[in-house]
């Protein structure tokens, strides 16, 4: 997965305006009235940081303004990205805060799955689950999937294509056995291969 990727973004903000070029772009990719866009883009997206970050990047990875609020509340839970977040502080002696940082590798990661020419069949709710649960180890645990896809269609009794044998398997991961191990009070599985075999 590629996490070094920047799209918090950076420089001054002017608000949602028709003739910006970002919404411009996003309301031409979406295929919907610039106006009607961001009516949307404000009733999803209320924190005027959060409307900039959809602006940015809502062209580039197709996504509907209420879907990237769904991914943010996922994430951050009710709390708004505010446009200090993008500023580096202080926090006690030698440690040093980036909110947007962790923003940033979080959607990075849940795009970079999204994204992976690999046919896989899951949500973007699932896909967020899975890059707050996995991080940058999202990646291999998605390759364990595909890397067992057999042994994961006869446990959980699928047939069909690789990708959405892999899909229902994340699905299966974040839904049942990752809050199955943190109710025993366990470490969250590895892979969904190492948690079929220490079940």
């Amino acid at each position: 997965m590629t996490t070094n990727n920047t799209i918090i973004p950076e420089g001054t903000f002017h608000g949602l305006q028709v003739s910006d070029q970002g919404v411009q772009s996003i309301a031409k990719a979406l295929r919907i009235n610039p106006d009607r866009l961001i009516a949307r883009i404000e009733a999803a997206l209320p924190a005027q940081a959060e409307q900039e970050l959809y602006v940015k990047i809502g062209s580039d990875f197709k996504i509907q303004p209420e879907s990237l609020a769904k991914l943010l509340r996922e994430f951050l839970g009710p709390r708004e990205v505010v446009a200090t977040d993008s500023v580096a502080h202080a926090v006690g002696k030698n440690l040093i805060a980036y909110p947007f940082g962790d923003v940033n590798d979080f959607l990075t990661g849940v795009f970079d799955l999204l994204g992976m020419d690999l046919d896989i069949n899951v949500s973007m709710r699932n896909a967020a689950k899975l890059v707050i649960a996995y991080g940058h180890g999202t990646e291999a645990v998605v390759d364990d999937l595909f890397a067992n896809v057999e042994m994961v269609a006869k446990r959980l009794g699928l047939k069909g294509k690789d990708g959405k044998i892999v899909g229902i398997g994340i699905a299966f991961l974040v839904e049942t056995a990752i809050p199955k191990r943190l109710k025993e009070g366990r470490p969250i599985p590895r892979t969904l291969s190492e948690y079929f075999e220490s079940e």
